[in-house]
């Protein structure tokens, strides 16, 4: 889990994405500068780093307004990585414009860096709130949660899956709004996605879509993701009522009885999460409709866990105004106090922004040479919404190319031995989520997911 700020050590990293908890909702308006290099920003600081990926606060040198600036040196990826990264950007372009999901402003990238431009959010992460809270009233909780569901909606029904929701990638906007982000483990299937084992299709679209990849957080992974087993849509939804649990309790929902460090505690988490039920004490003060939503939400098997429509017309969420909550037409429950945008006016931004400005950009990020049109490997990747002629989104061909040379990436064919294909992928999901070590003063508290050398 990713919170800023917060001088508590961490053990582990994850995906490119970092310190997402920077990120906010500021409000454009009118024609923006072309956003497609270096040069348009002033790199003020860093936010967070990782093994993979800085994150850095960035002020646009004609507008003044603020940007978080994700920067994804190129040589710290392994061969065929990059199909990570041109899919989170693919998923973000295209959900531009979608309540709840975090705004790609832009992206381009040179021969040293690829980088994503997204809104500049001061109010923090979820992770980050209830660190500070403890755990959430029902209210709070029910409000955070329809937020969070009808994000989650949006995705699938565009055949997304995110793989790696958790409170620490979910921000909150200047209207106390959720918005949910880190999509750098996301995937989305395609007509001709591959099936993985015939099962029915719980999701409405005529045909069921799985994948088998071990990614994402343990602490919120599926019965069946933690397996190994082929898995798909619901895996958001079960994180979703992990969270849901934790946020209530202030308890995680499962817990291993190894220290993470001990070679065995995923699998040790991973029998805890097939066979504990949740636990309610009385001094959780939960009542019999929400534990009931939360046993059914977090049902150990995938087909008796409620779908999202099932959701929504469950009691839990009979005082929701699903329009309203829709059209955010009131303040989420807690609300960020305001910040201000411009380092001209005295405020921690600006402090922060005169303790930095005798560094020159080039001194924090280290740019490479841009590409000439047809010479860019990635065409796809430079995207500005203020350029009428931005290349569409990144193909799926383009992203397939590099999982195909990627020599490093386990595939498993359908003739792969039942027992050897276990085999190797639970090696993967071991290395994957336990191979990256965080700054320790950036980020807080838990096991972060990691999505090197493992298949879309």
């Amino acid at each position: 889990m990713n919170t800023v700020i917060l001088p508590m050590p961490v053990r582990f990293m994850s995906t490119p994405s970092v310190s997402r908890a920077w990120s906010s909702k500021l409000h454009v308006t009118g024609s923006r500068p072309r956003l497609t290099s270096l040069k348009t920003f002033h790199v003020i600081k860093t936010l967070g780093q990782g093994g993979s990926a800085d994150v850095y606060l960035a002020r646009d040198k004609k507008t003044g307004e603020l940007s978080a600036l994700k920067v994804i040196p190129k040589a710290t990826l392994d061969p065929g990585d990059a199909r990570f990264t041109l899919m989170e950007q693919k998923v973000l372009r295209e959900l531009r414009g979608s309540e709840h999901i975090l705004r790609l402003d832009a992206s381009f990238h040179d021969s040293k860096n690829f980088y994503l431009i997204t809104p500049f959010y001061p109010g923090g992460d979820l992770a980050t709130l209830l660190q500070h809270q403890k755990h959430f009233s029902l209210r709070t909780v029910t409000r955070y949660a329809a937020e969070l569901l009808l994000a989650i909606e949006i995705l699938h029904k565009k055949k997304i899956i995110h793989r790696d929701i958790k409170p620490g990638n979910v921000l909150i906007d200047n209207h106390g709004h959720l918005v949910l982000a880190d999509f750098g483990l996301a995937r989305e299937f395609t007509e001709d996605s591959a099936l993985s084992e015939p099962r029915p299709d719980l999701h409405g679209f005529g045909r069921p879509y799985t994948t088998s990849s071990c990614l994402g957080t343990p602490e919120y992974a599926s019965p069946e993701l933690l397996a190994c087993k082929p898995y798909s849509f619901e895996v958001d939804l079960w994180a979703f009522g992990v969270m849901l649990y934790e946020f209530l309790t202030g308890r995680d929902a499962f817990v291993a009885t190894v220290s993470p460090d001990d070679p065995t505690w995923v699998d040790n988490l991973s029998a805890h999460v097939r066979c504990d039920p949740l636990v309610f004490h009385p001094s959780d003060d939960i009542d019999p409709i929400t534990q009931d939503f939360l046993n059914k939400v977090l049902a150990k098997k995938r087909e008796k866990r409620l779908t999202i429509p099932q959701m929504k017309a469950h009691r839990f969420f009979t005082f929701i105004d699903w329009n309203v909550v829709c059209g955010q037409a009131k303040p989420g429950p807690w609300v960020p106090p305001p910040v201000a945008v411009t380092p001209t006016v005295e405020s921690p931004l600006s402090i922060a922004f005169r303790s930095f400005r005798h560094q020159k950009d080039e001194e924090m990020v280290s740019a490479g040479r841009l590409f000439k049109p047809e010479e860019d490997p990635f065409p796809t990747f430079t995207f500005d919404p203020s350029t009428p002629n931005t290349p569409a989104s990144t193909d799926t061909h383009e992203i397939r190319q590099h999982n195909k040379h990627d020599k490093n990436t386990t595939h498993l064919s359908s003739s792969t031995p039942a027992a050897e294909s276990n085999s190797v992928k639970r090696h993967v999901l071991t290395r994957n989520w336990m191979s990256e070590v965080l700054v320790p003063t950036q980020l807080v508290r838990g096991v972060k997911s990691v999505a090197r050398n493992a298949s879309l």
